[in-house]
């Protein structure tokens, strides 16, 4: 075999073909390899190929490729010519996305090319290149192949085609899921379906089967082998391009079918399931006396391929297993909800997971759901077959249905466990009829989501969060403003925050499903209220949040049309220090309430700024009342200034060996503190130098100018600040 490559990682190759005029043979090359180690920059590795034309007469095949790889991926097309295994054009390199070449193959002759793969900069992935090639002047038949690489990961050996996820049964009946696994490998592979939850109602039950085998609902995990190479898809071909019927000869069998095959020929069985070196029809082929005549030989990788068929057990088997799951659903009425993995068992990471649920067909009950005029968070729920908002809430305002993903989406239906912003002319109420809905999974994406509840009232603390990614203290709902919510009522839209993406599961039956923790730590820090007479919003400061809990004091996205918000700038309703609040108020006055339980800190205030200048200085508990409309204002600390000129009594006194002078400036001033025994001779002067106003101090460890001790006694010290000057005793013992 030639070799255009030094390092093949062609992986999971599958070949289709267009049934027309054919005028070239395809040896994709390659088969079942992977790569586990880690992928240097710019180490090329290689997927090749050989292209034989069929006929006299010269043809040009045009290759067709589809990079479908991280960014930093590129391929290399190349091409041998004469067949000698020297690679003589290399074409640019191709990022993601597509290209396309084309190259001369005189009659009978063939070419050989290469796809190498520059995987620059990543340590693993996974990239597609899929390549269709075909004759330019008999395009109807064309040679479909993908070529995946896989780089310091588990590779893919299977497929799995689930078809429905879900159904609605009555009772004392059974449902089936069907799906079919696929090896997508030239080996064998062995598929193990594990039942990783059985959340159903008591009397149900559900089974594993493969084919028409079924296990007992207490088997959990079931396995089933996969051939890795399908005869009529894989090995007859090769026959029927090389000799259909070669009889005569000693040795001379039938190729026609894969039962001519087995049932050998002239000499006897030809084929020795499981020994390819022992059988005649192996040994034929690899010593080029069969196809005889002037048929052309078969490549190595078709021999090879032959060999590996042998030694699976020379079957007649598809490369597919059917994989189902029954559910039997009994007396009690509700929702089940069953996970299926499915894994290759030499590569269990990589798992294909199905999520099935079954229902029960009950009767439809009626929601009186009620909304306040102007806009609402709302949710569908009940089960309808027409979730058109017009049909739901005939009295809202048309174009004013609005979902959130990313951003706000302008929407005509609802779904199901999603929220949404609706607006109406009037307070009013809706009435909805349809299936009751007693559990519902819902699919959440990081940070915040805009979802709804089932059909009854559901606890926060009974919502099933198996990944637990639900942050505490993130349910809001809404009733002009924000709302902090410890449960989902049907009909509403709230918001909820996660830390991860995942799902969740509201169910009527469900109860202490999760731990909710307490945020606490608001009822012990300063609070400030802002009230317009309709609406109340609560921020909190002066309290330290640990970091692994921080987001439990976030808020939701500010929703554009609303009457009254409070907020942080940073989106919180807590902070330490203090920082910018945002106000949005569409009433004519605003009341600030304010209670102070967690001082600035030592000589400091906290102080409240308008954003026309004013401020106020929070102390104690009081009220502040300011003109309505949207406004940004400041919470901060501030230091208290002294009024008067002054100097303390150090501390402290007597002392040994330090002890710290303090004095009040109220005024930015040059300030002297010196230092004097009861002589009244100068021993030190410790400050000599222009100083802010404050509240000051400075330490002494009772030395003179020369940084020598000074003994025992009675000393003076005296501050001159301006045209203020004080003079105070302190006694140094020994």
């Amino acid at each position: 075999m030639k070799n255009y490559s030094s390092s093949l990682l062609v992986l999971f190759i599958s070949l289709s073909t267009s049934m027309f005029a054919q005028t070239f043979s395809f040896d994709p090359g390659g088969t079942y390899i992977t790569e586990n180690d880690t992928t240097e920059y710019g180490q090329v590795t290689s997927g090749f190929g050989i292209i034989t034309n069929l006929t006299e007469s010269s043809i040009t095949v045009q290759l067709d490729g589809i990079n479908n790889f991280p960014d930093d991926w590129f391929t290399q097309t190349c091409f041998d010519f004469d067949g000698d295994g020297i690679l003589e054009l290399c074409y640019p390199p191709d990022g993601p996305g597509g290209w396309q070449f084309s190259a001369e193959i005189t009659g009978g002759g063939s070419i050989g090319f290469a796809i190498h793969f520059l995987p620059f900069d990543l340590s693993q992935g996974v990239g597609t290149v899929t390549l269709t090639v075909f004759d330019v002047d008999n395009p109807d038949y064309t040679v479909i192949v993908d070529y995946n690489l896989s780089i310091g990961m588990e590779p893919t050996t299977f497929s799995f085609d689930y078809g429905e996820t879900s159904a609605e049964v009555e009772l004392n009946t059974y449902t089936r899921f069907e799906g079919v696994i696929t090896n997508i490998t030239n080996s064998p592979i062995t598929i193990a379906a594990v039942r990783n939850t059985n959340e159903i109602p008591g009397d149900w039950a559900s089974m594993l089967c493969f084919g028409n085998l079924c296990y007992p609902p207490y088997v959990d995990s079931v396995t089933t082998d996969i051939v890795g190479i399908d005869y009529s898809l894989s090995i007859q071909p090769i026959f029927n391009q090389s000799c259909t019927g070669c009889h005569g000869s000693a040795g001379g069998l039938s190729l026609t079918s894969y039962n001519n095959v087995m049932n050998g020929g002239n000499s006897g069985p030809v084929v020795i399931p499981g020994n390819h070196l022992s059988s005649l029809l192996w040994q034929k082929i690899n010593s080029g006396a069969m196809p005889p005549g002037n048929n052309p030989d078969l490549t190595e990788s078709q021999i090879s391929l032959i060999a590996d068929w042998i030694d699976e057990g020379a079957l007649n088997e598809e490369k597919t297993a059917d994989f189902s799951l029954d559910v039997l659903v009994q007396d009690m009425e509700g929702i089940g909800n069953i996970q299926i993995a499915l894994f290759d068992v030499e590569y269990p990471n990589e798992a294909v997971v199905v999520d099935y649920t079954v229902a029960t067909i009950s009767s439809e009950i009626t929601l009186i759901i009620p909304y306040m005029s102007d806009w609402n968070m709302v949710g569908l729920p009940l089960s309808i077959e027409d979730g058109n908002v017009s049909t739901i809430f005939p009295d809202a305002i048309d174009g004013t249905l609005y979902s959130f993903g990313v951003s706000y989406i302008l929407e005509d239906n609802l779904e199901n466990g999603k929220g949404y912003w609706l607006r109406f002319d009037d307070s009013g109420s809706s009435d909805i009829t349809g299936g009751e809905i007693t559990s519902l999974t819902m699919d959440l994406n990081e940070g915040w989501n805009l979802i709804s509840g089932i059909s009854s009232t559901i606890e926060l603390e009974n919502i099933l969060d198996p990944w637990e990614i639900i942050i505490d203290g993130t349910l809001f709902g809404y009733n002009g403003s924000y709302l902090y919510s410890e449960n989902l009522v049907p009909g509403e839209g709230y918001w909820l925050r996660t830390n991860d993406e995942g799902d969740i599961t509201l169910s009527s039956s469900q109860q202490s499903a999760r731990a909710v923790s307490s945020v606490d730590r608001l009822d012990r820090s300063n609070r400030l209220e802002f009230a317009n007479g309709t609406h109340t919003n609560t921020l909190y400061f002066g309290e330290n949040i640990p970091d692994e809990t921080r987001l439990s004091y976030s808020l939701p996205p500010v929703f554009p049309y609303m009457a009254f918000d409070a907020r942080f700038t940073d989106n919180m309703r807590n902070t330490e220090d203090g920082g910018k609040i945002q106000v949005i108020n569409t009433n004519s006055s605003l009341n600030i309430h304010y209670n102070i339980m967690i001082n600035a800190g030592e000589q400091k205030e906290w102080i409240l700024a308008t954003g026309v200048g004013e401020e106020y200085v929070l102390t104690g508990a009081g009220e502040i009342t300011l003109p309505g409309g949207s406004q940004e204002m400041t919470l901060g600390k501030r230091t208290i200034l002294p009024d008067n000129y002054t100097l303390h009594q150090n501390y402290p006194n007597p002392f040994n060996p330090v002890t710290t002078l303090r004095y009040s400036l109220p005024f930015y001033d040059h300030v002297t503190l010196t230092i004097y025994d009861l002589n009244g001779r100068e021993i030190n002067q410790i400050v000599n130098t222009n100083q802010p106003a404050g509240f000051q101090s400075v330490v002494w460890n009772a030395t003179d100018y020369f940084g020598r001790s000074v003994g025992a006694g009675v000393y003076l010290y005296q501050i001159q600040a301006g045209n203020f000057k004080d003079t105070r005793k302190m006694v140094l013992l020994k």
